[in-house]
């Protein structure tokens, strides 16, 4: 039953992927917003699902897609209000539950439980999705989530068919080059071929450089916050320069202007008394330089010069670059979406994998009826669940000797140790009383952490790089400690194994402690307080 929610998540996730892959096809307004909506009614069990977009004048809003009770219908436009109205004004999504006017409503009950979330096309906020149901409660925080990503993925979708309606205009108004109609048709293929954030940056600087009539090209991320650019494209005279380190844009009015009016800036006349070259590259007689978008913050930078000519550029440049960093700002935010979604897919992943094998363990310890069998099934399950080459386990009698551990299980390449070897815990530097006495777990990835927390090397072992350690916890006690190594690569344990580790421990606790139970009463004697007696 545990699993129930990661098995959810992770079908939620895959039809999220789905709509993605569909969005990115080439269909006409409708159909994106209709599959966009039908999709929301496939995930979330919700009275009503609603798009709404804003008018070109931005007074009214209009629903394309409105279903309320399983009955789709289309009102009348209406004035952004409530819920709504905030949405568009901040970008942000929220989450309600009490009704705030997202839409019109007739009399009778109204929803409880509402979430909202904008669909922006490039910086602008141009509507809304909203999910309502009548009972309060209705929703989880994951289904914001949810929300969040097909609003994001629709507006990706919209700002991507006006683009291909821009360049539509660019070709039939401006007569250019067939390498410049080349130039956008390059990079929303490099869009549609959904590539890395890297490989973006790759497409858009070498096609920048293949078409304009410029001696430089540069490409950057940018934190408008910080004001630092960090370049990871530069091109000049047909070479590519080595990586230039980041730096604070100066504050010229061009670049005031640029951020300002989130729009390129033409300096057809550098004035070298007012503005100098960036480290490591020369200054331009003239450039030209625009924002690129992810919704409406500012994240790179896109600059086009001519070191031996005034005046290289016009209108026609302008508007071609805007075009490109329009593209590449769909692409960046196509790309974070993929990432993202790889993240939750692969966190759901591991998530199922450590639930398998704590279940796993949790069997095989039903079937073992003494303490012996109970270690070993847990450790020979650990080491092959956790693929680390070195994975041991210790008892600890405080009640007797504080300052001695038992080794009780030892698996090192799938080759057993002798159980039954005692080892001083003060020769084990501060981690073992941290986990003994305070039940801290700890994981240490390479050798500076090992530095940190003062861990020693046991006598005629190999010094590991990664190591993790958690308690076994029995009734209001440490029983012992488990541990888990490789010897050969950092990094080796992260946060869901060291997790693992510690639910194993607290399971391996509860499981001697019941173990214990019923040998004394099967014995009718008393026993030893600790597993490490009983040893």
């Amino acid at each position: 039953m545990a699993s129930s929610p990661s098995v959810r998540r992770a079908f939620d996730l895959a039809l999220v992927k789905r709509l993605q892959l569909e969005l990115a096809e080439e269909r006409a307004f409708q159909a994106l917003v209709d599959l966009a909506g039908d999709r929301l009614r496939e995930l979330l069990s919700a009275d009503l699902v609603g798009i709404a977009l804003l008018e070109p004048d931005r007074q009214l809003l209009s629903a394309p897609y409105l279903v309320e009770h399983g009955q789709r219908s289309s009102p009348a436009p209406w004035a952004p209000m409530g819920l709504g109205a905030q949405v568009l004004r901040t970008g942000k999504a929220a989450r309600f539950g009490t009704p705030a006017g997202a839409r019109p409503t007739g009399e009778g009950p109204q929803p409880r439980s509402i979430l909202c979330a904008p669909v922006l096309s490039g910086m602008e906020a141009i509507g809304f999705i909203a999910v309502a149901s009548m009972p309060a409660g209705a929703f989880r925080p994951h289904d914001l989530r949810l929300v969040q990503a097909i609003a994001a993925s629709l507006g990706v979708a919209l700002h991507k068919g006006r683009l291909a309606g821009d360049a539509r205009e660019y070709r039939q108004g401006s007569g250019q080059r067939d390498a410049e109609l080349d130039l956008i048709t390059g990079i929303q293929q490099g869009l549609d071929a959904n590539l890395g954030l890297g490989a973006i940056v790759e497409l858009v600087g070498a096609k920048l450089a293949e078409v304009f009539d410029a001696d430089g090209v540069a490409v950057a991320w940018f934190d408008e916050e910080t004001m630092q650019v960090r370049p990871v494209y530069v091109c000049e005279s047909g070479v590519r320069m080595p990586a230039i380190a980041p730096f604070t844009a100066q504050p010229t009015e061009a670049n005031a202007r640029m951020l300002r009016e989130r729009a390129p800036v033409l300096v057809n006349r550098v004035d070298p008394g007012k503005q100098g070259a960036v480290p490591g590259t020369r200054l331009p007689r003239s450039y030209l330089r625009t924002p690129v978008l992810a919704g409406e913050r500012v994240i790179g930078l896109i600059s086009i010069d001519n070191f031996e000519r005034a005046d290289a550029f016009g209108d026609t440049d302008v508007r071609l670059l805007r075009v490109v960093a329009g593209a590449m700002g769909v692409a960046v935010q196509t790309a974070r979406l993929r990432d993202e979604n790889d993240r939750l897919q692969e966190m759901v992943r591991r998530r199922s994998a450590e639930l398998a094998l704590v279940s796993k363990i949790q069997r095989a310890m039903a079937t073992e009826p003494d303490i012996e069998g109970i270690t070993r099934v847990a450790g020979d399950s650990l080491w092959e669940g956790l693929g680390v080459p070195l994975l041991h386990i210790w008892w600890w009698n405080q009640d007797q000797d504080q300052d001695q551990i038992r080794l009780a299980y030892w698996n090192f390449g799938g080759e057993y140790g002798n159980p039954g070897m005692a080892y001083p815990v003060s020769d084990m530097g501060p981690c073992a009383p941290m986990v003994l006495v305070d039940q801290k777990s700890f994981v240490a990835s390479n050798w500076a952490e090992h530095e940190a927390l003062g861990l020693t090397c046991m006598p005629g072992t190999v010094r590991s790089r990664t190591i993790a350690s958690a308690p076994i916890v029995g009734v209001q006690r440490v029983l012992g400690l488990v541990i888990a190594e490789d010897d050969e690569r950092e990094y080796a344990i992260d946060a869901s194994a060291l997790r693992t580790l510690e639910i194993v421990g607290a399971l391996l606790g509860g499981a001697l402690e019941s173990a214990r139970l019923r040998d004394q009463g099967s014995r009718g004697t008393s026993l030893p307080s600790s597993p490490a007696t009983a040893l």
